[in-house]
């Protein structure tokens, strides 16, 4: 998913972007969907608004990581 795709979603379209594969780094940033580690215990509780705020940061991160290779 990129940032443009996440801004189009619609509030009834925002999933969780859980990958399964929950390890989290030195920085506390999960290495399957690169939210933090605050991110992924608010996630439930988020209304539409905040996940996709949190979506759009690890979409960053993981831009980020995948950038420095």
């Amino acid at each position: 998913m990129s940032i443009e795709q996440c801004n189009s979603l619609r509030d009834s379209e925002v999933k969780s972007p859980c990958v399964s594969i929950c390890s989290l780094n030195e920085r506390e940033i999960c290495i399957g969907c690169f939210r933090s580690l605050s991110e992924i215990a608010t996630w439930s509780e988020a209304d539409a608004s905040k996940r996709k705020a949190i979506i759009k940061l690890s979409l960053q991160r993981r831009d980020e990581f995948f950038d420095k290779e």
